[in-house]
């Protein structure tokens, strides 16, 4: 939540917040602001509080394991890397190794921080990490219920391409990809 006081070069003041709906992933927060100018606003905030890590699995022969995965929201089949929401007893790198089994079936002694960033500023205060996993073995995967998915080990250069040209849809499976290009 925003600091109270405005304090951290914040523009606002928050008179109040509250959540006004929730489910076990996320939940909506609304904030009560007084603007600058004395005026009042009300900001609704998606908020995911642990946020989100990504990984990049890199098999031994240099693969990368996309996923071709089914999502409900837009109707379509859509290229993505492993990723997940971080529990509240997770650090974000084992977010990352879980999900890598969980999606994959993957294990790896070499995992990687590359950096985080924010999914979507203007109404969403989730952060993702993002892990580079390498020297990946692939075995059993333990998957949710309403994940569709099937695995295609692609080359290193032709994933890259594909989140360069846009083939890639999931903007955050493609920023996950170019940030790890220098590493592969």
């Amino acid at each position: 939540m925003p600091n109270q006081s405005g304090s951290n070069n914040s523009p606002f003041f928050v008179k109040d917040s509250k959540i006004v709906w929730s489910c076990p992933w996320y939940h909506i927060r609304q904030d009560q602001l007084i603007l600058p100018d004395g005026s009042e606003g009300v900001y609704n905030v998606a908020s995911r509080p642990h946020g989100a890590a990504f990984a990049i699995p890199v098999l031994k022969s240099g693969e990368i394991v996309l996923i071709k995965h089914y999502r409900h929201t837009v109707g379509e089949w859509v290229w993505e890397v492993p990723a997940g929401g971080i529990k509240e007893d997770q650090s974000p790198q084992d977010a990352a190794t879980a999900e890598l089994h969980e999606e994959i079936g993957g294990t790896t002694q070499d995992i990687q921080y590359l950096g985080y960033f924010f999914t979507a500023v203007g109404f969403c205060d989730e952060i993702c990490h993002i892990y580079l996993a390498t020297n990946v073995e692939l075995g059993a995967t333990d998957r949710e219920p309403l994940e569709f998915m099937k695995l295609v080990p692609t080359p290193a250069d032709q994933a890259i391409a594909m989140a360069r040209n846009g083939e890639i849809k999931d903007a955050l499976s493609a920023l996950s990809l170019l940030w790890a290009e220098p590493y592969l």
